[in-house]
């Protein structure tokens, strides 16, 4: 009886691989996304926080050909930094101090928040990374990453991608 339900089994994934295989192969390929150029600030530092990316403040996300974004990138940033000030507001009362009630150290963390913008302000994408360096919480992290709390700029013009440092408490 074990042997049939394990043939069984193993046809079934069989027949699904097939499936996707010859499905996936009669699509037409993807065409490549653009990769956005990268900027620093005015002054040509770096950003105030460590990382390979500290350089990289913000990147427009321009197709060829289309209009110039109308938002500079340390404008974006400036304001992607003030719509970030009002999530925190935010997570701080659903997030960290219920942690800080179960457990109270470590009384600190920090984050990198990588969030993509699109022309219109809105957020395309957003992840949250936890420092290895510096102290963290990473129950405080999945909760801001299960929140759905996404940031909204004024329309910059263009996309852009930013990373901004956020720090509890």
């Amino acid at each position: 009886m074990q042997d049939r339900i394990a043939l069984a089994i193993v046809a079934a994934g069989a027949l699904v691989g097939a499936g996707l295989y010859f499905g996936l192969r009669a699509r037409a390929p993807a065409a490549p996304l653009p990769t956005p150029a990268a900027s620093t600030l005015s002054t040509g530092e770096p950003a105030p926080y460590a990382g390979a990316a500290a350089q990289h403040l913000a990147a427009p996300a321009v197709p060829p050909g289309a209009a110039a974004p109308s938002a500079t990138p340390e404008k974006v940033r400036a304001d992607a930094m003030a719509a970030l000030e009002g999530l925190k507001r935010q997570v701080l009362d659903t997030c960290w101090r219920p942690a800080l009630c179960r457990e109270p150290q470590p009384s600190r963390s920090s984050y990198m928040v990588d969030v993509t913008f699109a022309a219109d302000g809105t957020t395309l994408a957003m992840g949250l990374s936890e420092f290895r360096e510096r102290p963290s919480r990473p129950d405080v992290a999945q909760c801001v990453r299960t929140s759905g709390a996404l940031l909204r700029i004024p329309p910059p013009g263009a996309g852009f991608r930013i990373e901004l440092p956020l720090e509890f408490p």
